[in-house]
């Protein structure tokens, strides 16, 4: 399991912020954990929101497209390679949204540094200021 956060740089500072909780459907290490010190890891992320239909998106500042993709549910999916505790990578992630959604079809494409590893996850994220 692990916690993160999330800002809206589409937002002055200090408003968008989010939480995440996910967990782990895949995992694969460099190595096995010995114990849950070893099991710990760390991760920073900056994405890009693409494939955004424009005919749903052509009226909708792109603060509202960045609260409506990162709000709720939404499966992540990377690697990141190198050494256990340093190394780059990617993750691609996509909201779990109904289709009739601004944000229906786009996923992120994610440049990631941190623990080694490949990770299938799936989280929920809550926005925590304005």
């Amino acid at each position: 399991m692990s916690v993160g956060f999330v800002d809206n740089l589409r937002l002055p500072v200090g408003e968008g912020n989010y939480v995440s909780v996910s967990g782990n459907v895949l995992s694969i290490a460099d190595e096995l954990p010995k114990s849950y010190k070893d099991a710990m890891g760390w991760s920073c992320a900056g994405g890009i929101i693409k494939n955004l239909d424009p005919n749903r998106v052509k009226d909708m500042p792109r603060s509202d497209i960045v609260h409506e993709f990162v709000s709720g549910a939404s499966i992540s999916k990377g690697a990141i390679l190198g050494f256990p505790l340093l190394g780059i990578g990617m993750n691609k992630v996509t909201p779990i949204v109904d289709k009739n959604s601004p944000v229906y079809g786009a996923y992120s494409k994610e440049y990631v540094i941190g623990s080694s590893g490949v990770n299938v996850d799936v989280g929920y994220t809550e926005m925590i200021s304005k």
